[in-house]
């Protein structure tokens, strides 16, 4: 669950050490009015990403000072180390901009842990389940959703709680449907919900555990004997169709089912089977929250052969997206191939927006987020995974930092 944001024991909490502190940093009386004001709105908030939208006029009514003030103000706390602010607002009359407190002033909180770019990208993981955890969430908070949810009998985490271990594909789809509900809502209007799954094939007498050595190495490849699968019309041998039973109960809750995109897998993992032929592709849904809705289709043209007949930057992406799976060292054997969260959130979140991947994993999605311009929230139910995803963010951003040129002068 969500904690709320606190202040960090090591800054002052009285009023007149508060004063005292912010003076030692070169503020004066009317950008300690205006801090003052930011820890009131921002101190206790349960919000995934922990910055509020402030608009100057407003700040200026409040605090009892002119909007020039605050103006000055804010760039004067944001210099001292004390803000961030992310962007601006696009009305005239209510500009203003989206501020928090720097990560530095504020208590590690239980289950959350949040990390701020130069560039004042936000990069926020929470430890919980991910209903649970979404319900937490503000409306309307999130530019896109980008995600790939437990596959059902896949892999068995041993985590209490997890999705994907349930009895028939009915309930797996089921609860499923539950999440993506609290997605839709956290969404913006024009938000949409990119998830790429797998299919299952029903058994009888219940499969075997994986032979390899080296998967069984990785966490979540030791699947015990899959439960008989004979629910409903299903018989040993069927493909259960997940992947579609999924785009049409989200259909019905609602979604507007606007793509199906097949991953083609170049090397695809051998499969034992001499009867059909080897799966090589998963399926990822585009779905949206309403019927227009954002999507930057120059983002993502692939080349075309000759140019001169079509648009300058390629033509528009096809529906087969080949990848190349590349071995993880995270641990996790059903790591995301980064090229398809990258692909997905670069057509649905403009940049400065902010990422969801309610299924976080290692935080694949996450790296792609930060890495081209945006904000992201992660939700894992399995601290390894959230260790693992800290080191790769903090690692990512020690990279861009380094990459960036500096200023000069």
């Amino acid at each position: 669950m969500a904690s709320a944001l606190r202040l960090s024991p090591h800054f002052p909490q009285g009023p007149s050490q508060q004063r005292t502190f912010l003076l030692s940093k070169g503020l004066n009386d009317s950008d300690i009015q205006v801090f003052r004001l930011i820890l009131q709105k921002t101190v206790g908030r349960h919000e995934p990403v922990p910055t509020v939208a402030l608009s100057f006029n407003d700040v200026a009514t409040m605090a009892g000072v002119s909007r020039p003030t605050v103006i000055r103000s804010f760039k004067r706390l944001k210099a001292a180390k004390l803000i961030h602010t992310t962007r601006k607002t696009e009305d005239h009359y209510h500009a203003g901009q989206q501020v928090g407190l720097c990560p530095e002033l504020l208590a590690p909180a239980i289950g959350v842990r949040s990390w701020r770019c130069d560039t004042n990208q936000i990069f926020t993981i929470h430890c919980g389940d991910a209903l649970e955890v979404l319900k937490t969430f503000p409306n309307e908070s999130v530019n896109c959703c980008v995600t790939s949810p437990p596959y059902f009998l896949k892999r068995n985490y041993d985590m209490d709680g997890q999705i994907g271990q349930e009895d028939t594909p009915q309930q797996f789809i089921s609860r499923l449907v539950e999440v993506f509900r609290e997605v839709c809502r956290v969404l913006r209007n024009d938000g949409t919900l990119w998830v790429t799954i797998d299919d299952t094939y029903a058994t009888s007498s219940g499969g075997n555990v994986t032979k390899s050595k080296m998967q069984q190495n990785n966490q979540g490849t030791n699947l015990p004997s899959r439960r008989p699968q004979r629910s409903g019309d299903l018989k040993s041998k069927d493909l259960i169709g997940i992947p579609w039973m999924l785009a049409f109960a989200l259909r019905a809750d609602g979604w507007y089912l606007r793509s199906d995109i097949i991953v083609h897998k170049v090397n695809t993992f051998p499969e034992s089977v001499a009867d059909r032929p080897t799966t090589s592709h998963e399926h990822i849904f585009l779905l949206s929250k309403s019927p227009k809705y954002y999507y930057d289709a120059d983002a993502i043209r692939e080349p075309q052969r000759d140019n001169l007949n079509g648009h300058y930057l390629g033509r528009n992406r096809r529906t087969v997206w080949t990848v190349t799976a590349k071995p993880s060292s995270t641990g996790h054997y059903a790591t995301f191939p980064p090229q398809i969260p990258e692909t997905c959130l670069l057509a649905g979140s403009p940049e400065g927006g902010v990422v969801l991947d309610p299924f976080n994993g290692t935080g694949t999605t996450g790296i792609m987020a930060i890495k081209h311009g945006r904000s992201y929230i992660g939700v894992e139910l399995n601290p390894h995974y959230v260790d693992i995803t800290t080191k790769r963010c903090k690692a990512e951003m020690k990279n861009l930092s380094k990459s960036r040129p500096k200023a000069s002068g």
